[in-house]
């Protein structure tokens, strides 16, 4: 929380509406957007959600990889001269609940140039079990919580065999009727109550203790 409240007092652009990059040896600001000195705080949360300054920090995020990175990933300042501005872009955009730009950067690991190195791919099926399905587990608690961040254009998103603790989860975010969505969570042994409010984006599902056997879990809720 100190770290957050010096960066929100100190780190501002002088209009209030983007974050700066660091600081010159006489003191003046650094502006404009650079690279990872920018994308790092987004990335970790330093930044408070639905801000100008935040708000404007994503706006340049998005223009900086839509003008940079593309197959030919060209080298500079772009977050996409370096594997983790590439990697870790999208985990940004997830958590400031931008889950259209999310995935038009999950695509892009499609084509990435190292797609075959550890971190592009362990990051990818972060960016799809984390970031798209929203799951943030504790196993020593025997508890999940998970998250529907579906983009406009996907109907659902699932995975199934996922590690938790000594048990397996299989998640899944679906739309129903217009304006509803559906969170179906299948396990072998918890219950929960209703899901509670996100600060950013689609409600956050409360944690699931282990407690009994069961079939699945269903959750229908209102959300535009």
């Amino acid at each position: 929380q100190a770290i957050r409240a010096e960066y929100e007092q100190k780190w501002k652009s002088a209009d209030g509406k983007s974050y700066i990059r660091g600081f010159m040896q006489n003191g003046s600001a650094f502006t404009g957007w650079g690279g990872m000195e920018n994308l790092i705080p987004l990335v970790v949360g330093l930044a408070r959600a639905n801000t100008p300054a935040t708000d404007g920090s994503l706006a340049q995020l998005v223009e900086s990889y839509k003008q940079n990175c593309d197959s030919a990933h060209p080298e500079g300042q772009s977050i996409c001269s370096i594997t983790e501005g590439r990697t870790q872009t999208a985990e940004a955009f997830w958590r400031y609940g931008r889950p259209d730009d999310a995935l038009a950067v999950l695509r892009g690991f499609q084509s990435d140039p190292r797609k075959t190195y550890p971190e592009v791919s362990f990051t990818f099926v972060e960016n799809c079990v984390a970031g798209l399905l929203g799951l943030a587990p504790d196993a020593g608690m025997h508890a999940l919580r998970t998250r529907n961040r579906l983009p406009r254009e996907l109907s659902w998103a699932a995975a199934d065999h996922i590690p938790l603790g000594g048990h397996t989860v299989a998640v899944r975010h679906e739309r129903g009727l217009p304006g509803v969505m559906r969170t179906i969570v299948d396990h072998k042994a918890y219950t929960a109550p209703g899901p509670t409010s996100g600060p950013n984006g689609p409600p956050t599902m409360p944690a699931l203790p282990v407690t009994s056997v069961f079939s699945s879990i269903i959750y229908d809720y209102i959300w535009p």
